[in-house]
């Protein structure tokens, strides 16, 4: 949380950016193909490829470096945890001490994060059912753990069960509330 309000002039420059391409782009598409369309469809997809977007620039773009050669440090000694409910543990261990940011940040930022997928991906892209929404779920999380781990940056299994979770309470939440 505190890296994203300490980065947020950044971010917002990022999405502003994405947002100016993805509307040319976009528009351009729309005039060439000769398509049709309807304005709620529009936003709803609108909304969906800036969420995305947001959610690389929060976990890649912007803290890649300036330096680029720091990308690639010499002695680089791995920030990749593979051992799954690993995050369990330290949720235990932070609810003893009194530290709730752990939880905060970690656990509910990583499920609330991907909420949205598992709501817009059925309501823009026709009806996907749970698996295929938990297979794109799961599949953007990998993504986004492989790049880190490509950066040197920490890599987590458990961000990726955490998102895939938050993808499912998405898609229950578009299910039952929405639909």
């Amino acid at each position: 949380m505190i890296f994203i309000i300490n980065n947020l002039s950044k971010i917002i420059i990022h999405i502003t950016i994405f947002l100016i391409i993805y509307i040319l782009i976009r528009l351009l598409y729309i005039k060439i193909y000769n398509k049709k369309t309807i304005l709620n469809q529009e936003i709803l997809k609108l909304l969906f490829w800036t969420y995305l977007y947001s959610i690389i620039t929060i976990t890649i773009l912007i803290s890649l470096p300036k330096d680029l050669s720091s990308l690639f440090p010499l002695d680089f000694k791995g920030n990749i945890n593979t051992t799954t409910f690993l995050v369990v543990t330290h949720t235990i261990n932070s609810i003893k001490h009194g530290n709730y940011q752990y939880i905060l940040i970690n656990v509910l930022g990583n499920i609330v994060a991907f909420i949205p997928l598992g709501i817009l991906l059925p309501i823009i892209y026709g009806k996907k059912g749970l698996f295929n929404v938990l297979i794109y779920g799961f599949t953007f999380s990998f993504f986004i753990e492989i790049i880190q781990s490509l950066l040197f940056r920490a890599t987590d299994v458990d961000d990726i069960m955490l998102n895939t979770l938050g993808t499912l309470i998405g898609y229950f939440i578009y299910r039952f509330i929405i639909k």
